[in-house]
Parts: C-alpha cells; sequence; structure tokens
C-alpha cells in the first residue's frame, strides 16, 4: 500500500488531497480499518523521501489533508 499511496501522490503533485480521498483511491471504497493508517503510511514515505534526499515531500496542511510538492529551498 506504501507504494500505490506514494505512486498516488506522485501522479498528483500539488493537490491537497484528504485522508478519506487516499482511502477511498488507495486502499478502496469497502476499506473497513483505522482511518489513522494512512498517517503511518505517510510517516514512512516522509522517511523514505528524507534519507534519499528527495527534491519532494509530503506536506500536512492541517484541517484538510496532505499535499504532495516540490521542496523549496529559501
Amino acid at each position: 500500500k506504501e507504494m500505490e499511496l506514494f505512486y498516488y501522490f506522485a501522479t498528483h503533485p500539488n493537490q491537497v488531497l484528504t485522508r478519506q480521498q487516499l482511502l477511498d483511491r488507495v486502499w478502496g471504497y469497502d476499506f473497513d480499518g483505522d482511518p489513522r493508517t494512512v498517517d503511518v503510511h505517510i510517516k514512512r514515505i516522509r522517511d523514505k523521501l528524507i534519507a534519499n534526499h528527495a527534491e519532494w515531500s509530503v506536506t500536512t496542511i492541517r484541517g484538510v489533508g496532505y499535499r504532495f510538492e516540490e521542496n523549496v529551498d529559501d
């Protein structure tokens, strides 16, 4: 699921995606588990992006969801 989630983010760059949207698109509409599973998978993706010095990151948009975006150096 982690790779499916990463792929979904990569194909929807700079779009804010809600946890429910991610659950529906990646886990399926019939998913009956804990919706916080998305957070766990996103943390794993973030850790891998950081470890590989990626030019992209997953940003939390508080109260809305997540966005996959390019890192901007100051």
